[in-house]
């Protein structure tokens, strides 16, 4: 890796582009806190405000979802392909300055996409993370397409020849994410397609984007905060190639008992159990390259969140593969059961990506010193029990209206639709109290990174910054 912290001859603006995109992204974090608190209040008291329409449930919950997809994750893994990508590839990064002024106008757009969802101005589609307007969509293809070139640009200037398995991981997750976009957000598709296609993009946009580029930066801070060589390059790249093989086909596993053929279902069913490959691969990998430097996972909270992260997408990938089977389907399918899972894939695995990438790469590029590894250790003790209390809450609350839904039908003592549906609001409604609770917890721990992150770059104490050094 070409860099140093006392360079003869720095590249100008070194960083500016990651730093410009590590503050944006957290201003969406903050934004996301807020609507997913709201959304999570409305379900529990849904006469919390009746009568304004821009803080119906129906609004806020996509609005939080897409802060949290297309805001905080996105504008963070855009952030870790400028700050590693030229570190992995010996080259200053190409068009570094256009990548820093595009940041300002990518971020309006997404935050206006974002209101207008809220205002109940775009038509929707029913697909998730697919509410924006289509001429938002088209924006933002167009933003996303400048750090997939500015990061080409620079993989093709290296001075390395060995290319490290982060940079498969961003430059795969920037192809996915420009693909997904243009494939999976047709307007013209509808019915049964769209539900499928749908299912399609919803599972690559969370499995090969928002976990998919996490998974690449935390290879990296894996390697570089234990300074030990990664384990296994060709485990790393199993992961890598079956993640990309197979996660978007495990989209249509919701859909079990639903429109779609059999046969689909059944594929994204074995598909499903195959995530189980790549959680497993990195999980070990990361243990294996952690070896001896076990002590500095309890002293940096850079290392502790990559592998917290690591060890919950196997745990949340056993969820999945069980959740697959139509046994299963038949009582937690269209349910919150499924939310639940998604939810803990991005509140529990991505975003614990994204902020094991900005604890370890912050610092550095503002110069200086994380503020408090107290704050850091508090984080993750917060996280982990709001984050897995809403989750279980929205799990055995889904099983709780699954069980309600099969006794209805069985015993024929009522109908689980109008005025029978109150016996699964009766059956539910604690656990829908429990979640926002719990989202409280997870607000908590979402407030103290925030906190942690901005008296970083404030009062930090100054350290060397490490700058990339130019050919001589």
């Amino acid at each position: 890796m070409a860099a140093t912290s006392e360079p003869t001859r720095p590249v100008a603006d070194f960083d500016s582009a990651a730093r410009t995109h590590m503050l944006i992204s957290l201003a969406f974090l903050a934004m996301a806190a807020v609507l997913g608190l709201l959304a999570a209040l409305k379900l529990a008291y849904p006469s919390f405000v009746a009568a304004t329409p821009f803080l119906a449930y129906g609004r806020l919950w996509p609005m939080a979802v897409n802060t949290l997809v297309f805001g905080f994750l996105t504008f963070s893994n855009i952030a870790a392909a400028y700050f590693l990508i030229p570190r992995l590839m010996g080259a200053p990064l190409r068009g570094e300055r256009l990548a820093r002024l595009a940041a300002g106008p990518g971020a309006v757009i997404t935050a206006l996409a974002i209101v207008l969802v809220g205002a109940g101005l775009t038509p929707n589609q029913g697909r998730v993370l697919g509410e924006f307007h289509v001429g938002f969509d088209l924006a933002l293809i167009l933003f996303y397409l400048i750090p997939l070139i500015v990061c080409l640009r620079t993989v093709a200037d290296r001075t390395v020849e060995s290319i490290f398995i982060s940079v498969w991981y961003i430059l795969g997750g920037l192809f996915w994410l420009i693909g997904l976009m243009v494939v999976g957000l047709n307007p013209w598709v509808g019915g049964v397609g769209s539900a499928l296609l749908g299912s399609f993009y919803g599972a690559g946009l969370i499995g090969l984007w928002s976990v998919g580029v996490g998974i690449g930066a935390a290879y990296y801070v894996v390697v570089r905060t234990t300074d030990n060589p990664l384990f296994s390059r060709s485990l790393a790249l199993a992961g890598f190639w079956s993640l990309a093989f197979a996660q978007v086909w495990t989209g249509p596993a919701s859909m079990i008992f639903g429109a779609a053929a059999e046969w689909i279902e059944t594929i994204a069913v074995v598909f499903t159990l195959g995530m189980i490959i790549p959680a497993l691969a990195v999980l070990a990998n990361f243990i294996g390259t952690i070896q001896g430097k076990w002590a500095l996972v309890r002293e940096r909270s850079d290392l502790r969140f990559a592998i917290v992260s690591a060890v919950v997408a196997v745990f949340l990938a056993l969820v999945s593969s069980a959740q697959g089977f139509r046994s299963v389907a038949a009582v937690t399918g269209q349910t919150s059961f499924g939310p639940a899972t998604q939810t803990g894939l991005l509140l529990g695995v991505a975003s614990l990506y994204a902020a094991a990438f900005l604890y370890y790469a912050l610092p550095q590029a503002f110069g200086r010193t994380l503020f408090s590894e107290s704050l850091g250790r508090r984080q993750l003790q917060l996280t982990l029990w709001g984050v897995g209390g809403l989750i279980l809450s929205m799990w055995v609350g889904g099983l709780a209206a699954g069980y309600t839904w099969l006794s209805g039908v069985y015993t024929g003592a009522f109908a689980s639709v109008g005025e029978g549906f109150v016996n699964t609001l009766n059956a539910t409604g604690p656990f829908r109290i429990s979640a926002f609770v719990f989202s409280l917890v997870v607000a908590a721990a979402q407030l103290t990174f925030l906190v942690n992150m901005y008296r970083t770059v404030t009062s930090g104490a100054a350290a060397p910054q490490e700058i990339l050094v130019a050919a001589q």
